[in-house]
């Protein structure tokens, strides 16, 4: 499982890297906008990497799942800055740092972290001072800090279909086909 992980963090950064030449080369490259989500532009790269990721779940829908996560995603962030729930650097930090300590502090999770870093080809502090706190982290404590308000408030848990949004991009949609 570790070197599957480590293999999709790969990839999503060779895609990054690359500017998602698998469907953006044409019309408009990476920062073209594919669609929309709550008012909010996403574009290919964006899907791209979403899309990539869910691939290695072996997932027949890797589009729909990724669009679902964008949604989910824009919605989340966008309900944490109207809630003043954005987690800050600080917490970012010890949140890491906390997570780092939990996989280091057994030789099971020593063992998967090496999976995952040889997968990825990424040192130690690359994965856990660059990496995790920009791509990985900031989206887990959105999740832990949404869970938590909705718990208090008694809230029910988002859907993705609830959420407004649409791929307007043809090239897009016909990748995925």
């Amino acid at each position: 499982m570790g070197h599957k992980i480590g293999k999709a963090i790969k990839e999503n950064i060779m895609v990054t890297q690359s500017q998602s030449k698998t469907i953006s080369s044409d019309k408009g490259g990476s920062n073209r906008i594919v669609g929309t989500v709550l008012g909010e532009n996403i574009t290919a790269n964006e899907v791209e990497i979403k899309a990539n990721l869910f691939k290695f779940t072996e997932t027949s829908t890797p589009l729909q799942d990724a669009w679902d996560a964008i949604k989910v995603q824009v919605y989340e962030r966008q309900f944490a800055e109207e809630h003043n729930l954005l987690p800050t650097q600080k917490e970012i930090v010890d949140f890491t740092n906390e997570m780092r300590d939990m996989v280091e502090s057994s030789d099971e999770g020593r063992e998967f972290e090496k999976a995952v870093l040889e997968a990825a080809g990424m040192t130690e502090d690359e994965y856990w001072n660059e990496y995790k706190p920009i791509y990985e982290s900031p989206a887990h404590l959105f999740k832990i800090k949404i869970q938590q308000y909705n718990t208090e408030y008694n809230l029910p848990h988002i859907n993705p279909d609830e959420i407004s949004g649409e791929i307007t991009d043809q090239i897009l949609l016909d990748k995925y086909q």
